[in-house]
């Protein structure tokens, strides 16, 4: 393992771009164009003002997938509005270290007063809708509420439009950029490279961590149904699927789930490393949920 670049202060995400440079951000609102070769780096201008507060700051960063063309840089972070702050989607051209013309695309709504649990992981489909996940804020009765943003998988078009076909369009009860909800924190999204279908990972409760393939109007059930309990060790609610909710597709523990959910990751990790990592000092429910996880990702393989 070699060191590129050193002193960041708390790097969030990464993208490289075509010529191999890295973009990177700090979550207190700096974004680097680093050289891996010589690990030189110069600072981006253009960004947006971020909040940073706990696990807010500057998130995200992904390219368009014409970007050769565009010269687009998406970028999600947290940011004021209301009587608090949300999970912000812009983007601006990269043109030498600056972002020109950034706007700000979307905005999931409502604005709370809270530092934790903003998502903000971004993933272009084959099709170039853009997903964005978004946390629950810490308040879990939001990931239930299809009027609320927070707590879901939005889809939207690289513009930050709806697009017409999403799940909930046409309806007075929802909001109709959500395509999937029911999520505590998705913070990692990829998009397979065979299938194009989205994956993601979502910080659970204690040994509550998922890997999910999001569907259309789907409910992944937080908090309503999961496999975590507290931190501090009570059951949060049942194991058992309630009707009319879709069950993980891969419950994992804590210590498994933390990078963004690169597909090598989630494709080529040897079956007996999910299944046995981290068990010899986790007695509990983090133990079983690492052995569910082994026959629940190779059944996910085979989708």
């Amino acid at each position: 393992m070699q060191t590129i670049s050193d002193d960041l202060h708390h790097p969030w995400a990464m993208t490289f771009l075509p010529d191999g440079r890295l973009l990177v951000t700090e979550r207190r609102g700096r974004l680097w164009l680093v050289d891996p070769d010589s690990g030189a780096r110069k600072e981006i201008g253009g960004t947006p003002t971020v909040e940073h507060r706990n696990q807010g700051g500057l998130l995200d960063v992904a390219l368009h997938p014409r970007f050769a063309e565009t010269g687009w840089v998406y970028l999600t972070w947290a940011g004021r509005c209301g009587d608090g702050n949300a999970s912000h989607l812009g983007r601006g051209r990269l043109e030498g270290y600056r972002l020109v013309a950034f706007e700000t695309l979307f905005v999931a709504t409502p604005c709370v007063d809270s530092g934790i649990h903003f998502g903000s992981r971004l993933a272009f489909d084959p099709d170039g809708h853009l997903f964005m996940t978004v946390g629950d804020r810490g308040e879990r009765e939001r990931a239930q509420d299809l009027t609320d943003h927070n707590g879901s998988v939005l889809r939207l078009r690289d513009d930050g439009r709806v697009p017409s076909d999403n799940p909930f369009v046409g309806r007075e009860d929802a909001q109709p950029a959500i395509y999937s909800y029911g999520h505590r924190n998705p913070q990692g999204a990829t998009v397979h490279p065979d299938t194009g279908r989205l994956w993601i990972h979502e910080h659970g409760p204690r040994g509550g961590d998922e890997i999910n393939l999001p569907l259309a109007g789907e409910n992944f059930g937080w908090p309503i149904q999961t496999y975590g309990r507290e931190y501090y060790g009570p059951e949060i609610a049942p194991d058992e699927v309630k009707e009319g909710l879709h069950e993980s597709d891969a419950t994992l523990a804590w210590r498994v789930v933390r990078d963004q959910g690169a597909m090598s990751s989630a494709c080529r990790w040897p079956r007996q490393d999910i299944a046995t990592r981290g068990t010899d000092d986790s007695p509990g429910p983090e133990g079983r949920a690492l052995s569910r996880a082994s026959a629940a990702l190779s059944s996910l393989e085979r989708k």
